[in-house]
């Protein structure tokens, strides 16, 4: 546990310039979270109320991503990224991973 905290601190401390810019995946959640800096499958997120934003590069498919951040936070309502915004029939493919919680 400590080692996995450590690991996106170090995540969130060196992308500050990726989540000042915004240039990652960034998403709404359906339920409202607390402040929080979590690991989702390869990628770090900073999270907080219903909003989220990717800090740490991306090395996997949007889908992928979506789906990790879902299994972590719970379903989203939207979800972006550099390549553009998901439609209904990807954003419900996302958070099939919802009910797998």
């Amino acid at each position: 546990m400590l080692r996995k905290s450590l690991i996106v601190g170090a995540f969130v401390m060196l992308s500050t310039a990726a989540f000042a810019k915004n240039d990652g995946m960034q998403a709404t959640l359906v339920t409202a979270t607390q402040p929080k800096d979590a690991l989702a499958g390869s990628i770090a997120w900073r999270c907080k109320d219903t909003t989220c934003f990717s800090v740490s590069a991306v090395n996997q498919t949007e889908l992928s991503a979506c789906r990790a951040l879902v299994k972590s936070f719970g379903a989203v309502s939207s979800f972006s990224s550099s390549y553009g915004k998901f439609d209904d029939a990807k954003l419900q493919k996302c958070n099939e991973s919802a009910s797998k919680r």
